[in-house]
């Protein structure tokens, strides 16, 4: 049993440094001009190793890809599930994506086109869909809590939903920071400000 255990650490070590190294390529290269050699380079591994534990690019990257979407589904859920107003929990909820998303773009280095060709990518889709009813499934929660304890108003839950997902999802990329010079902080006031105000009942 000890051998098996050592094996299956320095196996788990070993698919780290792969997906790490990816992670780096794929955002500062790009995921089409990133080869399975480049990412073994840099994981300071063979390419037949990195074969050993992938079977292509498009496994690492669905495995990356899986990952930062279970990471923010987590986060997101510990945001829901606190004993504090909807109103507040919705605020929480929307500064808990748009500084997941402000970590990934700095800490990966995330440029605008490696990020246009992430979002293009059918792999990067299926993941996003999988994961966008559960979100959407969040805001109706929150949103349900705050009309029956009297904090919102509106008519239909579903709709409220998915306007406020889709306000979120455009809200978390860098489009036009640069010029505009909008900070996190300045996102998260603006926008949880704008949603109370529409949403509050009084």
């Amino acid at each position: 049993m000890a051998i098996n255990k050592v094996a299956n650490t320095a196996g788990s070590d070993k698919a780290h440094r792969i997906l790490e190294a990816a992670k780096v390529l794929f955002s500062t290269e790009g995921l089409q001009n990133t080869s399975i050699e480049d990412i073994a380079t840099r994981a300071g591994l063979g390419k037949g190793t990195v074969y050993l534990y992938f079977k292509s690019k498009d496994e690492i990257f669905s495995t990356l890809a899986s990952s930062f979407a279970e990471e923010l589904q987590q986060s997101l859920q510990n945001a829901c599930n606190t004993a504090v107003p909807a109103a507040e929990r919705l605020t929480v909820f929307i500064e808990t994506r748009v500084r997941f998303w402000q970590r990934i773009y700095k800490d990966y280095e995330l440029t605008i086109t490696s990020l246009l060709e992430t979002l293009s990518n059918p792999t990067a889709e299926a993941v996003r869909k999988r994961y966008e009813a559960s979100d959407i499934g969040l805001i109706k929660g929150l949103l349900e809590d705050g009309r029956k304890n009297g904090e919102f108003i509106f008519d239909n839950v579903d709709n409220m939903a998915a306007v406020l997902y889709s306000m979120l999802d455009s809200l978390n990329k860098p489009w036009g920071e640069g010029e505009l010079e909008v900070t996190p902080d300045e996102k998260i006031k603006s926008l949880s400000s704008l949603l109370l105000k529409g949403l509050r009942s009084h």
